[in-house]
Order: C-alpha cells, then structure tokens, then sequence
C-alpha cells in the first residue's frame, strides 16, 4: 500500500515527514482564482516498511 501526500515548501513540515519516511518525487503550484499560487511538494511512503496502528480513530506507525 502506497499513501500520497501533498505538503506546502515548509522545512520543519518537510523534515516531520521525510523522518517517518516519506520520499519527495515532485512538486506542483496551486492554482487558484482567489488566492496566490504557492508550491506543494508531493511525497510517497510505501508501508510495506511500517506497520499502521489505529489508536482513537487516528493511524500511527
């Protein structure tokens, strides 16, 4: 099982997600009629590697 997150350039959100293994393969800008556009960056995480864990209605690996 694959899971796909979109996250804004932010460091400290990037760093949080690549510690748990959350691979960067690309970026994209938002694009909206309303708002200015900024930069998402798209990570993958296989969880073959982990193991998911429900706890009060939340996942954790």
């Amino acid at each position: 099982m694959v899971a796909f997150v979109e996250a804004d350039n932010n460091e400290k959100l990037l760093s949080f997600y690549e510690n748990y293994g959350f691979k960067r393969f690309d970026t994209r800008q938002t694009s909206s009629s309303t708002d200015e556009s900024h930069e998402l960056v798209m990570r993958l995480f296989y969880f073959g590697k982990y193991r998911l864990v429900k706890c009060a209605g939340r996942y954790f690996f």
